[in-house]
């Protein structure tokens, strides 16, 4: 090897290595920023109404300006259903309450009514859950 190939490859690896090093500050940074996660839904207790199977629903933090979870939207993207509170547990509850909602509203209402995104909501709502009482 050359004196002038080995300085190239010195100067690459210098490179690579600048390069490695403001990735992982990077990847140290976005470690700390929390990440939206999925939680499980298995029942709608107390409310009259059962679910077909466990549900999968996403959380996702609101972040400050200070990049800290400040509170949380739980939402079930298939049914373009979400809500907010300020803990996992308070979104969580309050998304199954706004799904029995839904639910209820849209069943009492004569199909031909709803429009696209109603219809939608409403065939997503009936495949995951019943009414029970």
């Amino acid at each position: 090897m050359t004196t002038s190939e080995a300085a190239a490859l010195l100067s690459a690896n210098k490179e690579i290595m600048e390069r490695l090093g403001a990735l992982e500050a990077r990847v140290a940074e976005l470690e700390d920023v929390p990440q939206p996660f999925v939680v499980p839904i298995n029942t709608l207790a107390p409310q009259p109404f059962g679910l077909t199977g466990p549900l999968s629903v996403l959380i996702e933090p609101v972040l400050d300006d200070s990049d800290e979870a400040c509170e949380y939207v739980a939402s079930l993207a298939d049914a373009g259903i979400a809500a907010t509170g300020e803990t996992v547990e308070e979104a969580r509850s309050l998304l199954k309450g706004r799904m029995v909602t839904e639910y209820t509203l849209l069943t009492k209402l004569p199909a031909e009514r709803l429009g696209k995104i109603p219809r939608q909501q409403l065939a997503v709502l009936q495949a995951v859950m019943r009414r029970i009482d």
